[in-house]
């Protein structure tokens, strides 16, 4: 999948909301070059590889969700809402070049936008198709365009088909949200060994302004760009263990926002699980951090035609602000290939209430 807008309303109000509408903001604007350069040379190779004149392939897939909440959020227009829907196309210029775009809807302003366009170079590799075969690397490339950024590793389940719950972490709405942005990124991956590392414009985040004499007065501070990176290791073939870092610059060009975070995931048989812990900075340039921090530990069974899993969250916001913890507990079933039916309970130990989903998720 490439990309997915927010699948719900989130239920809860702090005073950091560093989510939706800043990530990847308009042109690409940081005042590094570097990801620019890599875009010309890459979109060069790949057109290069391309045989003039020879019909490329189209393939087009697609996802979507509707679902049914209560109570409701008093952010949506009612308890019946789609959640998710998206139109994938992909094409291979070449032996080792694709090329992708999504065009997904937006729940907020109930239009279809462009989700995702970006090209993947396969550099080197000795597996499938690459510009120059390499034994002893699995497979490396250059990805340029708008992207799903690869901190942590929600983002591989942001598309709703792919998630067993029908809500996110509270963790990832609370601190990076469906990071989607425009940038580069490099990547490689060798004997249990993956490495990603990335450009893009970055994300604003609000704050406590600390000059107002209303405590609850915020302010947003725009970021101009970030870089990052993602490592992973597989030390046996059922577990895998990574790493996340993330900096952000603002626009006087300090250095002023930053994610940290670790990452499991495990796979015994039909029994799965999956966590993270991300730590947030905010407002480094100032001298006066905050730091919003987030945890979470996910377990699936699955049973076939039906599965159960369940989630817990905890997340400490900055600034004071009292923790909250949500427990998610949820099942689904396999109607049809490509067609689950499922449903969720969040507890929420918090200045939120308790909320039930139903959901249809479907792929075709």
């Amino acid at each position: 999948m490439l990309h997915t807008m927010s699948a719900e309303c989130t239920r809860l109000r702090c005073i950091l909301d560093s989510r939706a509408a800043h990530m990847g903001q308009g042109r690409l604007q940081g005042h590094r070059s570097w990801w620019i350069v890599s875009a010309i040379i890459a979109f060069q190779l790949a057109f290069s590889t391309a045989s003039a004149g020879t019909p490329v392939p189209l393939t087009i897939s697609g996802f979507g969700d509707f679902y049914f909440v209560t109570p409701q959020d008093s952010g949506i227009s009612g308890p019946f809402q789609i959640g998710q829907a998206e139109v994938d196309l992909s094409a291979e210029l070449g032996r080792s070049v694709d090329v992708n775009a999504a065009i997904a809807y937006d729940p907020s302003s109930q239009s279809f936008q462009l989700g995702a366009f970006f090209a993947d170079l396969h550099l080197f590799g000795s597996s499938g198709s690459h510009f120059t075969p390499v034994k002893g690397i699995d497979h490396s490339g250059i990805i340029v365009g708008k992207f799903d950024v690869p901190f942590g590793i929600d983002w591989h389940v942001y598309a709703s088909v792919d998630r067993k719950l029908v809500s996110r972490p509270l963790m990832v709405e609370m601190t990076h949200g469906g990071w989607n942005d425009y940038g580069a990124q490099i990547y490689v991956a060798t004997h249990g060994i993956e490495a990603t590392v990335y450009g893009t414009n970055g994300f604003a985040y609000r704050a406590l302004d600390l000059i107002a004499s209303d405590e609850n007065d915020s302010v947003e501070v725009v970021m101009k760009d970030a870089v990052g990176t993602h490592i992973s290791i597989k030390p046996l073939p059922e577990l895998e263990i990574g790493s996340s870092y993330a900096g952000f610059f603002n626009r006087q060009d300090r250095f002023d926002m930053s994610l940290w975070g670790t990452d499991l995931q495990l796979e015994l048989g039909n029994f799965a699980f999956r966590g993270e812990f991300v730590q947030h900075s905010i407002r480094l340039a100032e001298g006066l951090p905050g730091r919003n921090r987030g945890v979470y530990g996910e377990a699936e069974y699955d049973f076939g035609a039906f599965f159960l899993v369940d989630r817990f969250d905890r997340f400490w916001p900055a600034d004071h602000k009292p923790s909250v913890s949500r427990a998610s507990l949820g099942a689904g079933a396999r109607i049809l290939t490509g067609y689950e039916l499922r449903g969720e309970y969040q507890i929420t130990l918090g200045p939120s209430e308790d909320a039930a989903y139903i959901q249809v998720a479907m792929r075709f």
